[in-house]
């Protein structure tokens, strides 16, 4: 397994880990995986138990570089079986009638550590291939769609739901008031300059490097400059650590795409040992 390789399998299964610690379902209090498990009830609440053991068995093995304990493949699919397995056996159970409302209610209440271990247990299965030149341009491809397509969905749900464009622009409420809300459209642009060189096979118009590094700088870049206008560092660290449980699908998709763009050097256009890569 190569670097790169090893380090987004080992964030993954962290991911699926410590996501399971996360509040996962916001009602009257908020409920963890793990409170899911041993707390609430459910038949098959025990089947939840596969995702962060599955996640501490890959981790182990990255970290250690040992072989895995099952074929790759299987183990990496286990906890998205396990995820999947859970809601579709209860909509056998209990019926479609009564389970379908349930199962959208909570959807519809989840919180940062369910969309966290969602993502994880859809990007785990990927981390068991090998990626030649073909499978790797479709999943550099897959990830800046990622970031255009979470920097326009609902970011945040606290007193209306915003997303990066209109945190930006307005539209479900008045934008940001500070002009750097500006520097937010780098995340769209340097993706959407990736997927037009990937789609269309052209080069890169800026450095890769810099370029694949942009979605994630910015955010950096906006998480201190949010930082900096307050007047207690601690309080506002406090704040935004309480934001988290607010956050929404858009924002997570758009991360992961962000992250993955890091460890991901696709290019494009074959070039000659020769040519000096940009």
């Amino acid at each position: 397994m190569n670097r790169n390789k090893r380090v987004i399998t080992g964030i993954t299964a962290g991911m699926l880990l410590i996501a399971f610690f996360l509040p996962w379902w916001k009602l009257s209090s908020s409920v963890s995986g793990w409170e899911l498990v041993f707390r609430v009830g459910g038949t098959f609440r025990s089947w939840w138990l596969i995702i962060p053991v599955t996640g501490c068995v890959v981790l182990y093995s990255v970290l250690a570089r040992r072989a895995y304990l099952l074929p790759k493949k299987l183990l990496f699919i286990m906890p998205l079986l396990a995820f999947s397995a859970v809601f579709l056996l209860s909509l056998i159970e209990d019926g479609f009638s009564i389970a379908l409302p349930v199962i959208k209610s909570f959807v519809k209440s989840s919180s940062i550590g369910f969309w966290l271990t969602g993502i994880a247990t859809l990007a785990l299965p990927f981390c068991s291939y090998s990626p030649g030149p073909s499978s790797k341009r479709v999943l550099t491809g897959t990830m800046a769609a990622f970031v255009i397509i979470g920097f326009v969905i609902p970011w945040l749900n606290m007193l209306g739901v915003l997303s990066g464009w209109n945190m930006v622009f307005g539209g479900a409420g008045p934008p940001i008031e500070s002009p750097l809300r500006f520097m937010l459209l780098i995340i769209p642009a340097s993706a959407a300059i990736i997927l037009g060189s990937v789609l269309g096979n052209l080069p890169y118009l800026l450095p890769r490097k810099l370029l694949f590094m942009l979605p994630f700088l910015t955010l950096v870049v906006a998480f201190f400059c949010a930082l900096s206008t307050a007047d207690n560092y601690l309080h506002a660290l406090a704040g935004i650590g309480a934001l988290c449980l607010f956050l929404l699908p858009g924002f997570w998709l758009m991360a992961v795409g962000a992250v993955a763009l890091l460890f991901l050097n696709y290019s494009p256009v074959r070039r000659s040992p020769a040519t000096v890569e940009n």
